[in-house]
Formats: structure tokens, C-alpha cells, sequence
């Protein structure tokens, strides 16, 4: 839990940076590097509560385990494409980090709300 605290102190100022020097690479790389970080260490933890619960013989549905995983899992791959289009475009990465919130719809992909 505190790995992933100090993940989200970090937010601010590598988005600041990003507002700052947005057209510059190595800016946009950062904040995304600060998010993939973020998000990995939360997908880790999601993974050890997951992996703790079902060991106690609690049944979960495997969609709701499966989408756990994609919510947890997608903004890491957001954020590590979009640091490797910044070496290219910094515009078109930080565009493709606001792909980031389509992991909330990924609910009804799963159909969950069923």
C-alpha cells in the first residue's frame, strides 16, 4: 500500500511537468512512466487481494475476476504504449493517454451490470 502511495504523490508533479514542457518527449514519457508505474503496482495488488480471497474458498465469477484484472491491467498497457509513441510524437502520446478512462466501460464489455 505504501509503494502505491508514494506511486500517486508523484502524480502532480509529473503532470505538472507535463503541463509544462508537454511538447517535449522526455516530459510525456515521464508522466507516462508515473502512471504505468501507478497502475502496475495497483494491478499487483489487486492480484495478491484476488489470490488471498479465493484461497478462502469465496466464490467470485470468473467475469468479475477476468474484468478485475483487464481494469487493473489496460492503463499499464495505455501508459507503456504511450511512452513509446512519445519517443515519436509527444502530441500523439499524451492524446493516447486519455484512452485511460475507456477501462471503466470495460463493465459492460464483461456484461456485469447483468
Amino acid at each position: 500500500n505504501i509503494v502505491f502511495l508514494f506511486t500517486v504523490t508523484i502524480i502532480p508533479f509529473t503532470a505538472s511537468m507535463l503541463g509544462r514542457y508537454g511538447e517535449e518527449s522526455i516530459a510525456v514519457a515521464i508522466y507516462a512512466a508515473s502512471v504505468a508505474i501507478g497502475n502496475a503496482v495497483l494491478f499487483l495488488l489487486w492480484r495478491h487481494i484476488l489470490q488471498k480471497y479465493l484461497q478462502a474458498d469465496k466464490a467470485l465469477d470468473k467475469r468479475y475476476v477476468d474484468y478485475l484484472y483487464m481494469r487493473a491491467g489496460f492503463p499499464v498497457v495505455v501508459a507503456l504504449i504511450s511512452m513509446i509513441l512519445a519517443v515519436f510524437s509527444p502530441l500523439v502520446a499524451a492524446i493516447f493517454l486519455l484512452l485511460d478512462p475507456i477501462s471503466l466501460l470495460l463493465r459492460h464489455v464483461f456484461r456485469l451490470d447483468e
